[in-house]
């Protein structure tokens, strides 16, 4: 078995050049954005989704966990690799640079009242399973609920939990699938003095320059080798473990907003029914295309994070697109 964040991590990213300054359009695109409206104009739709959570307690410890069959293990004759998939996030177009729109909501999250530093994060995630098989994969998408708590001694606690289940995209239900009931305790860990494994132990920095390095003190790529990819997944790996001040998360935008290889998706509801913003990144290692899409919200907090797959791999009978991953931070709504 391969793991798909080995092929994230060695994937080469596609470079986007920098759009054009701000047209009148794209300014009026902004205002509206910021204030939380689509872009009929109305208000955007506050229903709540089921969430999604990691498949288990190391991928809360910051990796992606999507099982991937290598090449020379899944043959023709064995089966084909199916794998249950959400529904895709529907962004509509915005007219706006990614540097620009970043770097205004780094100045909106900034404005936010500050708070003390917070070590139990809550949030929700989900990811893919390959099933081999003629019969296909199940028929819904089983969220996970993950909170993790740690203290200064590092003693803390993970405690993943299934969420209520729903219909994978294009299924009508579960059929003679079974998913966990809602509430049921999937994984509890308790951890002592000195034993919780915390990647990020420093505070983080509040300025751009210190930001970016901090990111990247887990990554094995430095300097020009550095992607929008790597950073988002740097971004999921500290926002599992932390949940950053308003002064925190303002310079993670600012190193996203000098990013050149982020692009803005656009205007979106995310899958807790959240109005934000999402932008979007690429990688690719030959064998496998990767697009992920960084949801930020009208008042410059990450919402959520999705793996996309955009083809590059025959041996499995995936639609394309398709999400293979996603992480829905649970954060207090100003």
């Amino acid at each position: 078995m391969a793991d798909l964040d080995d092929l994230i991590r060695r994937a080469d990213p596609y470079a986007n050049r920098r759009d054009a300054p701000l047209s009148a359009r794209a300014r009026a695109d902004l205002r509206r954005i910021l204030r939380g409206q689509s872009t009929d104009g109305a208000s955007s739709p506050r229903q709540r989704r089921p969430m999604i959570t990691l498949a288990t307690v190391a991928a809360a410890l910051c990796t992606l966990v999507v099982a991937l069959i290598a090449s020379g293990v899944l043959s023709p004759q064995q089966g084909v690799a199916y794998a249950a998939t959400p529904e895709l996030l529907e962004p509509r177009p915005v007219d706006i640079p990614a540097h620009d729109l970043l770097l205004e909501l780094a100045a909106l999250a900034s404005t936010r009242p500050e708070a003390a530093p917070v070590n139990i994060v809550e949030y929700s995630s989900w990811s893919a399973q390959l099933d081999v098989g003629p019969d296909g994969p199940t028929q819904f998408i089983q969220p996970q609920d993950v909170r993790t708590e740690w203290r200064d001694d590092l003693s803390g606690s993970i405690v993943v939990v299934a969420g209520e289940a729903y219909p994978a995209r294009g299924a009508h239900g579960f059929h003679d699938s079974a998913p966990e009931p809602p509430g049921t305790v999937l994984s509890e860990e308790s951890f002592l003095p000195g034993q919780y494994p915390l990647l990020f132990r420093s505070e983080p920095p509040t300025t751009a320059a210190e930001m970016r390095s901090y990111l990247l003190q887990a990554s094995d790529v430095t300097g020009d080798e550095v992607s929008a990819a790597d950073l988002y997944r740097a971004i999921q790996g500290l926002l599992t473990q932390r949940l950053p001040t308003p002064a925190q998360e303002s310079s993670i935008l600012e190193v996203l907003a000098e990013q050149p290889d982020i692009t803005v998706a656009g205007d979106v509801t995310d899958r807790d029914g959240r109005p934000g913003i999402a932008f979007r990144a690429s990688s690719t290692n030959g064998q496998v295309e990767l697009e992920y899409l960084l949801v930020v919200s009208p008042d410059g907090q990450i919402l959520s994070l999705e793996t996309i797959y955009q083809g590059g791999d025959s041996a499995f009978a995936l639609p394309v697109p398709a999400v293979l991953e996603y992480t829905i931070w649970r954060r207090n709504e100003s």
